[in-house]
């Protein structure tokens, strides 16, 4: 069974909240996970080594060895879903949510740990301030103090009665408030910002402002007028989606463009300088085009003249061969009708 219980927020530094209750049948299983509920902050010696880092590294890259896995710490302590249950652990997560503000800000990195606790502590410390103030012998101070780091201490100590506990509930209260200013500062150029902030605006509709201290009142319609004008101005800037817009293509024109001054040997160009470089360069290539005609037409001769020497000398070459073997051709001829000749003479012999 689930019971609750108020506990004193004055004299022990508890706030109000829910207390889990086990009976016999209850068991084990109460005890996890009443125990999965509850908050742990962190000590102060890890708070004090989590802001000297980053006092001290860059905090500006995009990996880092240090900074990179206290991010992930930090937002692994803030992602708990219960908000701290004692006056002592909210100044603690307090602390954590500033030290996180201060990680992102320089890169305007999105950490949403950062926003639920946020929305946790502003929960917590508004219910307890709110609370606080129904009773008549309380007297609200004028004006919230800033927190100290000396708080954070379980040695520091605690308010004395209950005008004490409203102060630092104010306090408390307070430092969330400008806490929950400053995120919301340094993410209000998210496309997502109007949905980032629709949980915080709920949580401030819900809290009356007549309800509160008139330390946090002005604060409380501040912070809740920043939200509505970050949440509209995000709002303002989405634009409906289109499918395939593109820009109208224009029509080609095949309208000729007629220069009665125009003069081809002349440049228009109005720089003289650039107009005498390009005559300069257009004189170039036309020597170079003449040049490369002559050599053409030189090669060609040559290789006529080439040729003709060739064909001579073949042509002398082939006219000796043939007057040689014509040379051969009569004397075998001449030969052989001397030899049928002697044979016919043997024969009448």
């Amino acid at each position: 069974t689930r019971s609750s219980s108020s506990s004193k927020a004055g004299d022990d530094g508890d706030f109000d909240g829910d207390d889990d209750g086990g009976g016999e049948d209850g068991g084990v299983a109460g005890l996890s996970e009443a125990a999965a509920r509850e908050h742990c902050p962190l000590q102060p010696t890890a708070l004090a080594l989590i802001a000297l880092c980053a006092e001290i590294y860059p905090l500006t890259d995009y990996r880092h060895p240090v900074l990179t896995p206290c991010a992930l710490f930090v937002g692994q302590v803030l992602a708990q879903r219960s908000a701290p249950s004692t006056r002592l652990g909210v100044r603690r997560c307090i602390f954590l949510c500033a030290c996180a503000l201060k990680l992102t800000r320089e890169a305007k990195r999105w950490m949403p740990e950062l926003s639920w606790a946020l929305l946790l502590l502003s929960q917590k410390t508004m219910t307890s301030a709110c609370k606080l103030t129904k009773s008549e012998t309380h007297v609200a101070p004028a004006q919230p103090k800033p927190l100290s780091f000396a708080s954070l201490l379980s040695t520091h100590a605690s308010p004395n009665g209950k005008n004490g506990a409203l102060s630092s509930a104010v306090d408390e209260a307070a430092a969330v408030y400008n806490l929950l200013q400053a995120t919301v500062r340094l993410y209000s150029d998210l496309p997502s910002i109007t949905e980032v902030l629709s949980a915080h605006r709920v949580a401030l509709s819900k809290v009356k402002e007549q309800r509160l201290p008139p330390a946090l009142r002005a604060l409380h319609s501040r912070t809740q007028l920043q939200l509505q004008r970050v949440a509209a101005n995000g709002q303002a800037r989405r634009l409906p989606l289109r499918l395939q817009r593109v820009a109208p293509v224009p029509l080609k024109q095949f309208n000729p463009v007629f220069d009665e001054e125009f003069q081809p040997d002349k440049s228009m160009d109005p720089d003289r300088e650039r107009a005498a470089m390009q005559r300069l360069n257009r004189k170039v290539k036309k020597e170079k085009k003449g040049a490369v005609r002559e050599l053409r037409k030189d090669a060609a001769f040559l290789s006529a003249q080439r040729n003709a020497a060739r064909d001579k000398t073949s042509a002398y070459l082939e006219a000796r061969g043939k007057r040689a073997l014509q040379l051969l051709e009569e004397q075998e001829h001449s030969y052989k009708s001397q030899k049928r000749e002697k044979r016919s003479i043997a024969k009448l012999l």
